[in-house]
């Protein structure tokens, strides 16, 4: 990225009507719901034109982009929660949530380019939540529904009052790290996915597979995954080479993932590999497994010890799967129960609050050249509703996605030869597209049952390195403490900066990401891992000035004078009229 765009000002600013500059809709308007009026109010204006700027091949390649980038992980993260809630929730739940909920959103939210999804995180909520229920021996759902109506209210309450304008407290230092740890998330789910095909035991219409025959096809299904990651970064990163023509570098660039997904299902189906399998091997490639019928995870419920099944062997005749609305259940949930889940929802919301802010403003900053200005508001509106209504169906929560967001915004995006941003084509229909793409599945399960397991491996794992490969400091200057100091750029804000303290503070960053993922993995207190990210603001803005000079700071934070202004003002300086 040119020097200039890296120390783009990451929020647009704006002048009210008080003559005070402020961040563009981070605003404290000093009334309820004056931020989701302001949003739609700067919106409206382009509504019309967020329809008719879909007309464009960036659309069709977007779309395919980010469905498979979507999709990937969402079926992963499915069967994921299914193997760890026991048939609880899976996949159904996963792609139908994400469906209805990013149709939604696209349509009526004020920044449409902003990806509604049940995330990683997300995911190990829900696994923490069935275990605390299957300690507390009570129904898993009404108990989860509780904790989704807590989570909600917190959301809402903080699109209602401006909450969201407390993002400012973020300097680029949390901005880097946490992006760095969703991606390093996806990269883990990706790999450990693929390896666990070695050890995993696999069986076939009741046959279980020989052990060289699994060697043999987990081989095959680790060079599916390496297919898919090198040719989608070759062709990402095609726009920034001087091979063949500008459009033909373009093109390969929008549909990198594409491209890498088809090359890899059709070399699934080399004849070859396939006889070699059947024939020697008494086996097949394992591929995507959907639901045959659109239906609750959870097809055999017992009401008794509230445990569930897929296996319909297993099902007691009176038995059958769990009722898809569980809001009357509600009150058979004991008060200190409740009192728990209003507990459990302090953690959530907090992650919450920074994936959601977080997203939108990486996806919104001024060097992704969108055009039809900044939301938050009404975003974070929207999700308090989401998570309020889908846990009452079994439905895991829901929040906008890193690093999949940014990324949405730049497949809408012309990319110049200088590798800034031309134009971008923002629009409602790419979006809406999307999502509804991701609920085909259900009704039409034979759709992507081509799909091999190494394909969707290799594409969670692409979609990290990507995120991580993105113009990412604090990963870049991970790389440059391993080099010699002398080899360093000299074009980067802190070019200036002493190497030791340059690696110092690195390290430090480095430190903090490594304490998220211990956190994240601790037993039963590491649903509080969101609470030791939200500690990363004051320790950034209250002990490390105490170690570092301010010009140090201001060059690694790397945040331009105008917003480091903003972010030093009192928050309730820029309070103002809706225009």
């Amino acid at each position: 990225m040119r020097a200039d765009a890296e120390s783009a000002p990451l929020l647009r600013q704006r002048t009210n009507n008080n003559n005070a500059k402020g961040p563009e809709g981070l605003w404290n308007t000093g009334r309820p719901f004056g931020g989701i009026v302001d949003d739609y109010k700067r919106r409206l204006p382009h509504w019309g034109s967020d329809f008719t700027d879909a007309f464009t091949r960036k659309t069709i390649s977007s779309t395919l982009f980010m469905f498979f980038a979507t999709f990937a992980s969402t079926v992963s993260l499915g069967e994921l929660a299914k193997h760890l809630t026991k048939d609880r929730v899976g996949v159904t739940e996963y792609l139908a949530q994400q469906a209805t909920c990013g149709i939604t959103h696209a349509l009526l939210a004020g920044q449409p380019l902003a990806v509604l999804r049940p995330t990683g995180p997300i995911t190990v909520f829900v696994q923490m939540l069935n275990d605390y229920a299957n300690d507390l021996s009570i129904d898993f759902y009404p108990w989860f529904a509780w904790v989704g109506i807590f989570v909600g209210v917190w959301l809402l309450a903080t699109a209602v009052f401006d909450g969201s304008r407390y993002i400012r407290l973020l300097t680029r230092f949390l901005h880097d790290l946490y992006a760095t740890f969703v991606c390093t998330i996806y990269i883990e789910d990706g790999v450990s996915r693929v390896i666990g095909l070695f050890t995993e035991t696999r069986t076939i219409e009741g046959h279980t597979v020989s052990s060289d025959a699994q060697v043999l096809e987990s081989l095959f299904q680790l060079v599916l995954f390496f297919l898919v990651v090198l040719v989608a970064l070759a062709f990402n990163h095609t726009t920034s080479t001087k091979l063949f023509t500008p459009q033909a570098r373009e093109f390969l660039t929008d549909y990198a993932l594409f491209i890498a997904v088809a090359v890899a299902i059709a070399t699934s189906y080399a004849p070859s590999i396939l006889d070699s399998l059947n024939d020697l091997h008494n086996t097949t490639l394992e591929r995507i497994e959907l639901p045959s019928t659109f239906g609750p995870t959870c097809q055999c419920y017992n009401a008794t010890d509230f445990t569930c099944t897929t296996a319909e062997a297993e099902c007691d005749t009176a038995q059958g799967p769990r009722e898809w609305f569980v809001g009357h259940k509600l009150l058979d949930v004991a008060g200190l129960h409740i009192f728990y889940a209003f507990l459990m929802s302090i953690p959530i919301f907090a992650l919450f609050f920074i994936d959601q802010n977080l997203s939108c403003l990486l996806t919104q900053t001024p060097c992704r050249g969108l055009a039809k200005g900044a939301y938050y508001h009404s975003g974070m509106f929207f999700i308090g509703i989401f998570n309020v209504i889908f846990p009452l169906f079994g439905m895991p929560f829901v929040t906008a996605s890193l690093p999949h967001s940014p990324q949405f915004a730049r497949a809408l995006s012309t990319i110049n030869a200088d590798g800034s941003v031309g134009k971008v084509y923002e629009n409602r229909v790419a979006p809406t597209i999307m999502f509804a793409a991701q609920g085909l599945p259900l009704l039409f399960p034979h759709l992507l049952e081509v799909v091999p397991e190494g394909v969707i491996s290799g594409t969670l794992t692409f979609v990290g390195l990507a995120g991580i490969l993105s113009h990412n400091q604090f990963v870049e200057r991970c790389v440059m403490c391993f080099s010699n100091s002398a080899d360093w750029p000299v074009d980067r804000d802190y070019s200036g900066v002493k190497p030791s303290t340059l690696r110092w503070f690195t390290f430090i960053q480095f430190m903090c990401w490594f304490l998220f993922w211990v956190f994240k993995e601790v037993p039963y207190i590491g649903i509080a891992f969101p609470i030791v990210i939200v500690l990363v603001v004051p320790f950034r803005n209250q002990v490390l000035p105490k170690y570092f000079s301010a010009e140090d700071l201001d060059k690694l934070d790397s945040v331009d004078k105008e917003l480091e202004n903003v972010l030093k003002a009192p928050l309730d300086t820029f309070a103002s009229g809706v225009n």
